[in-house]
């Protein structure tokens, strides 16, 4: 069964790097009381923003929809949001992003350093996830050769406008400044006509995770 993901994305107001790190840690230990969320992961951005990519990404996986649905209403979520309006999060946590997806597809080659993750948020002309596995792997042989890792394509869940791609780099040096555009698909000819628009994109830091 495919995993169910909730994209959270986020800034901190003012310079409060380290105060927001404690806080989203304690955050998450709440949110964690629920016994359907399987894991979850904290990223920074390693770089000044450059477009619309929020500073902070947390992905939160679920086994299915029916357990996301059962923590959307659950005690612990209601738990966190309490403490949320009542504490330091309020005025200095600021929400920007939020996305539901799908597991879609998921490749990996040679080594998958858990550290640090290029992160685009893709709209599409198709909701076909073979069609879009096909084009976003094709696109990215080039990149996923040289530098390895692990590709995920996270296919938009009801409300959600945008699929979600993940290369988990496999040299624990890439470090370049952002992310470089998408390149061209590597045989444009034996693939289905898609459009794709880049909403933000980021390289992130892992900085926590969670996990049963």
């Amino acid at each position: 069964m495919k995993k169910f993901i909730k994209l959270v994305g986020s800034n901190a107001m003012g310079d409060n790097s380290s105060k927001y790190l404690d806080w989203y840690c304690d955050h998450v230990s709440i949110l964690f009381r629920d016994p359907g969320m399987l894991a979850a992961t904290l990223y920074r951005l390693t770089h000044p923003p450059t477009g619309d990519e929020p500073q902070y990404v947390c992905l939160y996986t679920f086994q299915d929809e029916s357990d996301f649905e059962a923590f959307s209403g659950g005690a612990a979520r209601q738990a966190a949001s309490i403490v949320r309006e009542q504490g330091w999060g309020k005025t200095r946590a600021q929400v920007t992003h939020r996305g539901e997806y799908t597991r879609a597809f998921q490749r990996t080659i040679g080594h998958a350093y858990p550290s640090v993750v290029d992160l685009r948020a893709l709209q599409s002309n198709t909701h076909d996830a073979d069609a879009m596995m096909r084009y976003v792997d094709s696109c990215m042989q080039t990149i996923i050769v040289q530098h390895g890792g692990r590709i995920e394509i996270m296919q938009p869940a009801a409300g959600c406008d945008h699929w979600l791609l993940l290369h988990t780099t496999g040299h624990p040096h890439h470090d370049d400044a952002s992310v470089q555009p998408l390149p061209a698909p590597a045989c444009p000819d034996a693939l289905p006509p898609l459009a794709l628009q880049t909403c933000w994109a980021g390289k992130y830091v892992q900085i926590a995770q969670w996990s049963r």
